[in-house]
């Protein structure tokens, strides 16, 4: 689940619905804001559209009590383009313009090395659903 869970209005019954429906063995992945994050905030608050927003610590806490024993949450940050960052909806006015200013070519692959590296801006939280028990002989 790829920035899905700050879009809905109860996030751990969303999650008790993807444990359910997780198969033995399966795996879980959500990736979301992290509001703790100066780049999670500056790119990815955006009012109208997020209802939820997550730290590593509420994002735990959230996994658990949807009935996940043991979810991992870290920090992470996905390599963008400069330039598939400007037509993204996944950013608010104020870092699409951001964008903008840094999308020119002699200064994009330096940011693009650089600054997704050193700023995490997103969590990623995983959880594997328990194996299939072997039926009683």
């Amino acid at each position: 689940m790829g920035d899905v869970i700050g879009h809905t209005p109860d996030p751990v019954a969303f999650l008790e619905l993807a444990r359910l429906a997780l198969r033995p063995g399966g795996l879980l992945m959500v990736v979301t804001a992290d509001f703790e994050s100066l780049m999670g905030r500056l790119l990815q608050i955006k009012s109208r559209e997020h209802l939820v927003y997550f730290t590593q610590r509420s994002l735990a806490t959230a996994a658990r009590t949807a009935g996940f024993p043991h979810p991992s949450v870290k920090r992470w940050g996905r390599q963008r383009s400069i330039d598939a960052m400007r037509h993204s909806t996944t950013f608010s006015g104020r870092a699409q313009r951001l964008v903008a200013l840094l999308s020119v070519p002699v200064v994009r692959p330096l940011i693009e090395r650089t600054l997704f590296r050193c700023f995490k801006d997103e969590l990623l939280l995983t959880e594997q659903s328990s194996p299939a028990r072997p039926l009683p002989a």
